[in-house]
């Protein structure tokens, strides 16, 4: 049920070690957050982390299928990453969010990070040994998979820091448009909020990609930033003519 470049990537991710991430791997939107935001004692969900691409590659459907967070659950409160990611899923597919606390995002977009390292917070998280050579590696090598070349029309970078990635000046410093083949075309700013993103598109007019670069969602992120960037998002994928709906991967 999975496309042979996402089975390439499981593959690859497994030999190398890397994360690969959770949701619909036939999704075309996909979600790039800073890190996991794991707690170094939490045992069961670091071995989950880690074994991602082998859980992956055991046809499991445990990362792309709706669940509700037990009541004492980080994930049960709205200014978690997760509910963020829900929130903006719900206005770019003009649904009603769900019952209290679940999350279902995961049937219709694929999420992943920038780092490699799992850490609750982000200070702390530039603070851990091998940050920036663990970081490489991943926009490097990860993101140049052919499966994040071919996939996504819609891709959402949701880091600001430049810790993590940059895309300013020439050259290398611009990694956005080098690592996701795009170029810069506007910014946008929220009118009620200083929240603001940036546009790219394609380099390729053939092969047509929408990426927006905003800040992390957690804590903060006003509810109009989540609403211009699902506007942004129904519109690019209306006038291009692509269906956001993956074909389920179980």
């Amino acid at each position: 049920m999975y496309s042979k470049e996402f089975k390439g990537l499981l593959e690859k991710s497994v030999d190398d070690g890397q994360y690969v991430g959770l949701g619909n791997p036939n999704s075309k939107i996909l979600f790039i957050g800073k890190e996991a935001g794991i707690e170094n004692h939490n045992k069961r969900e670091m071995e989950s982390f880690s074994d991602n691409a082998k859980i992956w590659l055991g046809n499991s459907d445990l990362y792309s299928k709706p669940f509700c967070p037990e009541r004492d659950s980080s994930l049960r409160n709205y200014r978690h990453t997760w509910q963020k990611y829900q929130k903006l899923h719900d206005f770019i597919f003009e649904r009603e969010s769900p019952e209290s606390y679940c999350i279902n995002f995961v049937e219709n977009i694929f999420t992943t990070e920038l780092s490699n390292l799992p850490y609750p917070n982000t200070n702390g998280a530039k603070q851990q040994n091998k940050f920036r050579e663990e970081l490489q590696k991943r926009k490097n090598g990860f993101f140049e998979n052919k499966y994040f070349k071919d996939q996504f029309s819609i891709v959402v970078i949701l880091a600001l820091d430049g810790h993590y990635i940059s895309n300013y000046g020439e050259g290398e410093t611009r990694e956005i448009d080098n690592i996701f083949e795009v170029e810069f075309f506007k910014q946008v700013e929220c009118s009620s909020s200083k929240d603001k993103f940036w546009l790219h598109h394609a380099k390729d007019k053939n092969k047509p990609r929408l990426l927006i670069h905003s800040r992390q969602l957690t804590n903060g992120a006003s509810i109009e930033l989540l609403e211009t960037i699902a506007e942004e998002i129904k519109t690019f994928s209306k006038k291009q003519s692509i269906d956001l709906m993956p074909f389920n991967s179980y």
